[in-house]
């Protein structure tokens, strides 16, 4: 791949058991891209999905590296991030399918001076509207989100999604970003497993007097969770634990030990709840108990 002439934007792939999705969406790619680079990286899937995934990616376009530790999506980007030639780059979930040509987003992105990140509209299996555009949280919208007060949807912002227009973060399923500006940031922060690190992203480069857009104008199929289903037992844990870094980081001291504090006391009560009704019922409220050991107590690490 080293010798052939450097293309406008390279597409990264972050694989981990999902050989099935990685396949369809690099299919896509070369539909629409037959002159593209994409760069494989392999996050320690079980043997026979690595080796699914190599007989299939036989093509000079495609690189693929095997990490031999999962250590998560964020640092698997960066590791991906140092083989990249071309000036724009692509960071593309595995289970997304691009239904077009993203000339339309490249041109935006390269006639509008100062943006960070970009992405474009995200649609779900069946063709609806995936929203994918953040809000900044606050303390009390946390406090609602972990009382089930409000969903977790509710930390999406569900205003305008007909026309270009400049965002707080992004969802990280499919976002647009030159490499030399991703390098000068420092790229994604390897405290996030999994989930978080690309609203962290958007929030530094928006530090750095840079601007994160929205663009409809391009459309990408996003078949949801298909990578993190595989943690179905850890996602919550995940999830909490992305938000109280991402706290930690970007908000007031205040903030982050209210929301660490008030997040222990509310899991703990949960967590002793669910184990006294376990005494009586400990088939169904053993694997409940299990979302809450793994915020308290327990390690994500694979």
């Amino acid at each position: 791949m080293e010798n052939q002439k450097i293309p406008d934007i390279t597409f990264i792939i972050v694989n981990y058991n999902t050989y099935k999705y990685t396949i369809v969406a690099i299919e896509s790619i070369l539909r629409y891209h037959q002159d593209s680079e994409i760069i494989v990286i392999d996050n320690n899937s079980p043997a026979e999905d690595y080796k699914l995934l190599k007989s299939e990616l036989n093509d000079y376009r495609i690189k693929i590296i095997q990490n031999k530790k999962n250590d998560g999506f964020a640092k698997a980007n960066n590791i991906a991030m140092r083989n990249v030639r071309s000036q724009y780059v692509l960071l593309l979930n595995p289970d997304c399918e691009l239904n077009m040509p993203l000339d339309e987003l490249l041109n935006f992105a390269k006639e509008n001076s100062g943006i960070g990140l970009i992405s474009c509209k995200l649609l779900n299996s069946n063709g609806t509207h995936q929203p994918s555009i953040y809000k900044r949280n606050s303390l009390i919208e946390q406090f609602s989100i972990l009382s089930g007060i409000t969903p977790l949807a509710s930390s999406q912002d569900f205003t305008d999604y007909s026309s270009p227009r400049k965002v707080y973060a992004l969802r990280g399923a499919a976002l647009l970003i030159k490499k030399k500006i991703f390098d000068e940031v420092g790229g994604f922060d390897t405290d996030f497993f999994m989930y978080g690190e690309e609203i962290d992203l958007a929030i530094r480069l928006l530090k750095n007097r840079m601007t994160n857009w929205y663009f409809p104008g391009t459309t990408i199929t996003h078949h949801q969770n298909k990578s993190g289903e595989q943690f179905s037992d850890k996602t919550f844990s995940y999830r909490r634990k992305s938000m109280l870094i991402l706290f930690k980081k970007h908000h007031s001291s205040i903030s982050y030990y209210s929301l660490k504090y008030f997040q222990f006391l509310l899991f703990s009560l949960k967590y002793i709840s669910i184990k006294i009704c376990a005494l009586f019922n400990s088939s169904e409220y053993s694997n409940k108990a299990k979302k809450y050991e793994l915020v308290l107590f327990g390690k994500n690490d694979e």
